[in-house]
């Protein structure tokens, strides 16, 4: 089972130092991404945090409040539904006076929205504040979530554990699917799994989408529940049904990895195309890692390249670093090393070790640049200092040949004996042969 990126490589010799860069197996060769599992960034989007801390509400002053903040927004049709369902009407029809109470508050949560909306983020603090006092759920969630961005206050994850907490206390979903997301990172209260998937749980039987992607996820790597597949796709299959891309993703995943259900390429490509459609860079991108090994579909690099190129239209690195290694390997478009330079800075630039690596082999063998081991060393560097073992097994092997830097034999062995604590079997196989 693979959880998390795989990265797997082809042998690579960089010039005069025949340093194998090649892990067990085969594979996409340096620079290149695998199966990609972990989540996507959470949007800022006002309107649907504040639609999602809603959707459960009783409340018909909350719909009210979105229906007037977002005339033609994507949830209009919910929201009016909701009112109906309450026995309310939408507030331009203005059916009679509501409660001052009522009034106020929904009035606080308009002008907290629209500051919002414009970045100004002390006054929305203010009127958030003001509706979440006298008692609204999904005020409490926006000064809870505020707290959390740091957003006309300063970020405090003890306080944003506070209002998601009395915002889940007094039922509301997305308070509780927020408690989740601290627990599960540890900010505001120590990591636990545990905690954090019994507030999942909580949210996920209310319908929230992604506490039930979530707690998928939970199940399927063994963190606070015991490792179970069979709950990981149910949980997974109820977080798809509400459209949500990483549960379609771990629906797909546990079809590709083949656990709890018979593997199946094909049934995961459709999965991952359904979370594609949702506008998932890391759908997108795993579509092309796919065609990019014949995986439920035949091989085509420039399917591959196609997706690849979504995804990294959206800033994902990892497709940014497998469209590098296609334009490097002439594979899908024609071998072009400065092209592939250029997309390898792409996901560098961001932190992308394998990137970092494999500019410092282009720099090491002299392809779409000029030969250069000192800059190859720079960028070797930039990739061992994240803990790349390959990396820093590669530095110590410029150290023994003096390329770049001036031979040190201490220096090569204490680079080589890092890397092979941290796994490489390369450096493993040095150490044992010195």
């Amino acid at each position: 089972m693979v959880i998390g990126r795989r990265r797997r490589r082809w042998p690579r010799f960089l010039a005069l130092l025949a340093v194998v860069l090649a892990l067990a197996g085969g594979g996409l060769a340096p620079g290149a991404w695998g199966q990609d599992a972990s989540r996507e960034a959470t949007p800022n989007d006002p309107e649907l945090l504040f639609w999602q801390s809603i959707m459960n509400s009783k409340s018909a002053g909350d719909y009210q409040a979105y229906l007037q903040t977002y005339p033609r927004g994507k949830f209009v049709p919910l929201a009016k539904a909701r009112l109906q369902t309450l026995g309310a009407a939408p507030a331009a029809s203005a059916p009679g006076p509501a409660p001052a109470a009522a009034v106020d508050v929904a009035a606080a949560m308009r002008q907290g929205l629209a500051a919002y909306q414009r970045s100004d983020y002390a006054t929305a603090m203010t009127a958030f504040r003001g509706a979440a006092d006298a008692g609204n759920l999904p005020a409490k969630v926006m000064v809870g979530e505020l707290y959390y961005l740091g957003r006309g206050v300063p970020q405090d994850f003890g306080q944003a554990m506070q209002w998601f907490r009395s915002a889940a206390d007094g039922g509301s979903a997305m308070g509780e699917f927020k408690v989740g997301e601290l627990y599960y990172s540890g900010r505001g209260a120590a990591q636990d799994y545990a905690q954090a998937a019994e507030w999942y749980r909580r949210a996920g039987d209310k319908g929230n989408a992604a506490s039930r992607a979530y707690l998928g996820e939970l199940y399927e790597k063994g963190l606070g529940v015991p490792r179970d597949y069979t709950q990981a796709m149910q949980w997974y299959r109820k977080g798809a049904e509400e459209r949500n891309a990483f549960a379609m993703r771990g629906v797909a995943r546990l079809y590709e990895n083949g656990n709890g259900v018979p593997q199946d390429y094909a049934q995961a490509m459709q999965w991952y195309r359904k979370a594609a459609d949702e506008g998932s860079p890391k759908a997108q991108f795993n579509i092309g890692f796919f065609y990019a090994h014949g995986q439920g579909v035949t091989q085509d690099y420039a399917q591959a390249m196609q997706w690849y190129r979504k995804a990294a239209d959206q800033g994902n690195v990892n497709a940014q670093t497998n469209i590098g290694f296609l334009y490097a390997n002439g594979r899908g478009v024609k071998q072009d090393y400065a092209e592939a330079m250029q997309w390898y800075r792409k996901a560098a630039d961001q932190g992308d070790a394998v990137a970092q690596i494999d500019i410092g082999g282009l720099y090491a063998d002299g392809r779409g640049v000029a030969q250069d081991y000192a800059q190859a060393m720079q960028w070797f560097r930039k990739a061992a200092d994240q803990g790349d073992a390959s990396a820093q097994f590669i530095i110590g092997r410029l150290y023994e040949s003096g390329l770049g830097v001036s031979k040190d034999h201490a220096e090569a062995q204490r680079w080589i004996q890092k890397a092979a604590d941290n796994g490489d079997e390369n450096a493993k196989k040095w150490l044992a042969s010195h």
